[in-house]
């Protein structure tokens, strides 16, 4: 990876670089192990999931999905503010009022939580006769909706609890949560598979998996970060208008970005068929889940932007902004490139039978997502700096245009028109929040977007189109070998995209090992 410019000369300053990238890919190391093991799980339990359930089965199971999902971004911003707050009582050594923020976000979680269970009670119905759902399936469609807010309750008190230990430095706290909720969820639903105890038998098992998770958060904030204390609810309350200057925009931007996702499950569902959200959902959920990948740096940069942000070092931060760029770009490219460039293999592979539309959703989603992650970075650095209100406007901007292009076009193009049209919104978009950036920092163009973006971009094209010209000679084959072939294909898609980066310095090979070397260590002294 090169310097930022000017590069630092001296060897102190390149041990301090060393130990910013040690200390970000370690954090960012165990937050990829939890997100890592979800996809493997997600990987393996779909295609039984689908053959258990039958299309349109697995579709509502998808809605589902789609529903706590949607309902886990309506935190207000809190998750995301308690973890800024702590981070920063962390670094102003203040720990009294640390408890603050994480208190308040544990009773709107609690309030929240009573609301959608009701609105859940009132609206379940109408909702599935808006969404042309089956009538035999209607009633586990709507028992969903209610578990859908149980499991947001338990889930955002989780999170806050996650958020807290990020806070303190536990990342690695953080991520055996994750791998606990993980490992019962495959638990879980491996026996509802083996029962036949269908949709509600899965969606019990996300439940139970939510519960384990709470649990174990409480118990490990309790006995590992002792000095941490909940604040009276008085003093949390009093922290109220400030959370919510902070975390507002975060909800308005979070809610908005997983309708982004999210939206064209119910146009397609609602001009076209139930039916035919399976293609989507089995391409979107393969480019999310690994789209997502890039983003567990950012939760690690943002700590420590908070921190340079509270001692105004301006200059740092631009540093940091640029450095860890290197590193959240190169990983980006390196997901992305095997994805377009080997979709149709990767469902051959997967389940066994080609699925065209699945394939192109894909590709048209990991083309999207690498927009959309282009502005991932900055919106950290805007975070830290306590100025989210872009970010919001970013994501308006973005889920509008998508949503008038979807109600034009998915009635008459299907799949096809709601691909086209969530692209569309994310270019908008990112041009949006890239300038208004370039406004709230001072830096240039130059070096927020074009130096750290035009070699991975580069990597990207270049490996995409190997990777891509050798798929399309290997053999088109179901079984053991389709792992094969995909491997190679990928494996090669990827060490062009990789070598490229090298051959640049972009990244640099001595420092990479460094850091992997320094991630690994700081495990082994966790321990």
């Amino acid at each position: 990876m090169t310097e930022p410019s000017p590069a630092p000369e001296d060897e102190n300053d390149a041990k301090q670089g060393n130990g910013l990238g040690r200390r970000l890919a370690g954090n960012t190391i165990h937050v990829a192990i939890g997100r890592f093991a979800g996809l493997v799980l997600w990987l393996l339990l779909t295609p039984p999931i689908l053959r258990s359930l039958g299309r349109d089965g697995f579709a509502v199971w998808a809605l589902f999905f789609s529903l706590t999902g949607y309902l886990a971004t309506l935190d207000l911003g809190l998750v995301q503010a308690s973890l800024r707050h702590v981070a920063a009582a962390r670094a102003a050594d203040s720990q009294r009022n640390a408890g603050d923020l994480p208190t308040l976000s544990m009773l709107v979680f609690a309030a929240l939580g009573a609301i959608w269970i009701a609105v859940g009670l009132a609206v379940a119905g109408p909702i599935c006769d808006w969404l042309r759902v089956p009538e035999s399936l209607q009633a586990d469609a709507s028992y969903g909706i209610l578990v859908a807010a149980i499991v947001f309750m338990l889930g955002g008190a989780a999170n806050v609890i996650m958020a807290v230990l990020q806070g303190y430095g536990r990342f690695d706290l953080s991520n055996l949560v994750i791998l606990c909720v993980t490992a019962t969820q495959g638990i879980a639903l491996g026996l509802a598979l083996v029962e036949e105890s269908g949709l509600r038998g899965l969606m019990l098992g996300v439940l139970t998996a939510w519960l384990l998770g709470l649990i174990l958060a409480i118990t490990f904030l309790r006995l590992k970060v002792p000095r941490f204390r909940w604040s009276p609810i008085r003093s949390a309350i009093n922290e109220a208008s400030a959370a919510f200057r902070f975390g507002g925009p975060l909800q308005l931007a979070a809610t908005l970005g997983t309708a982004n996702v999210h939206v064209d499950k119910v146009l397609l569902a609602r001009y076209a068929t139930l039916a035919t959200i399976v293609p989507y959902e089995l391409g979107s959920r393969v480019a999310t889940t690994l789209s997502a990948l890039p983003q567990l740096l950012l939760g690690p940069v943002l700590s420590e932007a908070v921190v340079l942000h509270v001692a105004g070092a301006r200059e740092r931060l631009r540093e940091l902004h640029e450095r860890a760029s290197h590193y959240y770009l190169s990983v980006t490219v390196l997901v992305l490139a095997p994805l377009l460039a080997c979709a149709d293999r990767i469902f051959l592979a997967w389940l066994g039978a080609p699925e065209p539309e699945a394939a192109l959703v894909l590709r048209m989603l990991a083309l999207q997502s690498g927009i959309a992650l282009a502005a991932g970075m900055a919106t950290t650095i805007a975070r830290a700096m306590g100025r989210t209100k872009f970010e919001a406007i970013y994501a308006v901007i973005a889920v509008t245009t998508h949503v008038v292009l979807g109600v034009a076009l998915v009635p008459r193009y299907g799949i096809r028109g709601a691909l086209a049209a969530i692209i569309l919104g994310s270019v908008v978009g990112v041009a949006y929040f890239f300038a208004a950036f370039i406004r709230l920092t001072g830096w240039s163009w130059w070096s927020s977007v074009v130096r750290v973006g035009f070699v991975p971009l580069v990597s990207l094209v270049v490996g995409v189109a190997g990777g891509a010209a050798l798929d399309r000679m290997l053999p088109r084959v179901a079984g053991g070998n389709a792992w094969l072939w995909l491997g190679l294909s990928s494996a090669v898609t990827f060490g062009l995209t990789f070598a490229l980066l090298l051959a640049s310095r972009y990244l640099r090979w001595s420092e990479a090992l460094a850091v992997v070397g320094g991630s690994i260590g700081m495990g082994r002294r966790r321990r």
